[in-house]
């Protein structure tokens, strides 16, 4: 997976791997549909979420996930031909549809909180001493905001219908730091401790139930944590920041649209990964972007000042 994904950096540049990775989504988001339409006990869940949509991803969280993220890729598609602002709304539209669908009410807060950040930055970009103003009110309102989510989580996880345990995770979490403390500096392997033979999972039990026996930790930096340790965690975390910090420059420097796709994506990964596994574990989409993102901001390209416009002939 990591391979590839320096694969993926090093053949194509930035504006091609966003065709790509839109173009990925767009045939999974047309498959989905087929899938639903044509094998409606398969694409939609019958169980549990009874109705909620799954397309070819086979959960509904997942399904949304990924369509948050074929929404991203759309909305920074490179516009170069009068066609291509056509081809983005549509494909921003039929992703958005499939979020709702889909009922994954954390694929529909982020992919709206991730649409208005990227909004906001792209068209009130920081200037001079106006950055100083603007960075402490937002640190102003981002604190605030969180003492009163802090002060009534409980009723507010409550309203969206889940329950202040985040069905279960803070269980495993507990269980997840006891047991980091036992190996903290290169952790148990890759996926080790979830292993079918591993007798950690079956703490968790005594949290939750006999006859439930949790995949991963639903929390990317913990499970980084359980497999390689504090030291791989600390490794992850400084590719991670130093990744933000140049994306924010780039982002910064350009109205091109693709220029925001990195930024947009470690907000994303960050984001996802407080409530899902999503950095190591199994052969995740997420692990190779975040290594071809890492290695595309680094390269020196020229980078374009205006946004061009493209009018139809």
């Amino acid at each position: 997976t990591t391979t590839f994904g320096l694969y993926f950096a090093t053949r194509f540049n930035l504006k091609q791997q966003i065709r790509l990775v839109a173009l990925t989504f767009a045939v999974g988001a047309f498959a989905s549909v087929l899938m639903v339409v044509g094998m409606p006990a398969v694409g939609r869940h019958t169980t549990i979420h009874v109705g909620a949509w799954r397309g070819i991803f086979g959960d509904k969280n997942i399904f949304g996930a990924m369509m948050v993220l074929g929404s991203l890729a759309f909305y920074t598609l490179p516009i170069e031909r009068w066609w291509d602002q056509w081809i983005k709304w549509i494909g921003i539209g039929v992703c958005f549809v499939l979020i709702l669908l889909s009922t994954s009410k954390t694929a529909l807060i982020l992919s709206i909180a991730l649409f208005l950040l990227l909004s906001f930055y792209r068209n009130f970009r920081w200037r001079g001493k106006f950055s100083v103003v603007l960075g402490s009110i937002s640190v102003l309102v981002l604190s605030s905001a969180m003492v009163a989510f802090l002060s009534n989580w409980t009723e507010i996880v409550r309203q969206l219908g889940r329950d202040p345990t985040l069905s279960g995770r803070t269980y495993i979490w507990r269980v997840a730091f006891a047991r980091i403390l036992d190996q903290p500096l290169f952790g148990y392997g890759r996926s080790a401790f979830w292993a079918p033979e591993s007798p950690y999972p079956k703490e968790v039990n005594n949290f939750m139930s006999v006859y439930y026996r949790a995949p991963h930790v639903h929390n990317g930096f913990i499970e980084t944590a359980l497999d390689v340790g504090l030291v791989g965690l600390i490794l992850f975390l400084i590719c991670l920041g130093t990744a933000f910090i140049i994306a924010l420059q780039r982002a910064y420097k350009t109205r091109s649209p693709e220029q925001l796709w990195a930024l947009g994506f470690l907000i994303l990964l960050t984001a996802n990964n407080m409530s899902e596994s999503l950095v190591l574990r199994l052969s995740s989409i997420y692990w190779v972007l975040f290594v071809a993102t890492v290695l595309t901001v680094k390269q020196r390209v020229p980078i374009v000042e205006e946004e061009p416009e493209i009018a139809p002939p």
